[in-house]
């Protein structure tokens, strides 16, 4: 018979409410960020998009945002795993949005390099299977890349006997470098860099078939290669 006393208190500690897409954990190029995929959040069991078909993520997983400012190749890496986490990059927080995926065993490093990717909003994604948690680090870094215009982008109008205006239709761009040559001349006339997206030229020969190129210093940094050439006729005088 009898009743005993009560036991010295032991302690437990909820887990973390988590980042999902509400709050997802914010990143920027060349920053690293540590954490862990132990949560209260386990919204996704698979990924699909782009090819990708992916099921059985049972476990919590962590969303953090990575906010691009210019076109880039982007290097996303996963590491110091203390268990075997998967990394995914969603172009919306959407599991049916998925953009790539690394998923290799134990805890191998993962690794996702995005080249030329365009300005925006995406989602990295750290989870697993098995319920496994675990500690990470994860890693961005960002190369701006300024593409080379094509000749779509650029066109010769207002042609006279001996002027001609050059325009280009881009975006992301802090200087424009334009060159121009009478086809078959063997030297380029290159003009100064412009923050204007257009260039006037005058004193053209008439009824000359000219040549011009477009290069560009891109907001996000970098130069691009020359475009390659398109051709415009003066009028006639």
């Amino acid at each position: 018979g009898g009743t005993s006393g009560w036991s010295s208190s032991k302690t437990f500690t909820t887990l973390n409410a988590g980042n999902g897409c509400s709050n997802p954990v914010p990143l920027q190029c060349g920053s690293t960020y540590t954490g862990n995929n132990a949560s209260c959040v386990d919204a996704w069991e698979g990924y699909w998009g782009n090819g990708i078909d992916v099921q059985n993520y049972n476990s919590s997983e962590v969303v953090h945002k990575l906010t691009t400012t210019a076109v880039s190749n982007v290097t996303i890496t996963l590491s110091g795993l203390t268990a075997n986490l998967d990394l995914i990059v969603l172009n919306a927080c959407d599991n049916y949005s998925a953009r790539a995926i690394s998923a290799n065993s134990g805890t191998t490093n993962e690794t996702i390099t995005l080249n030329n990717l365009p300005a925006g909003m995406y989602w990295i994604i750290v989870d697993a299977k098995n319920n496994a948690t675990g500690n990470y680090t994860l890693n961005v870094n960002c190369t701006s890349v300024c593409n080379t215009p094509g000749t779509a982008d650029i066109n010769a109008i207002d042609i006279t006997c001996n002027s001609a205006k050059l325009t280009a239709t881009l975006t992301g761009i802090s200087t424009y470098t334009w060159r121009y040559r009478a086809v078959g001349a063997a030297n380029w006339v290159t003009l100064s860099p412009s923050g204007n997206n257009f260039a006037v030229l005058t004193g053209l020969l008439a009824n000359t078939q000219y040549e011009y190129q477009l290069q560009v210093a891109c907001t996000g940094g970098g130069t691009s290669g020359w475009s390659s050439s398109k051709t415009f006729t003066t009028l006639n005088a």
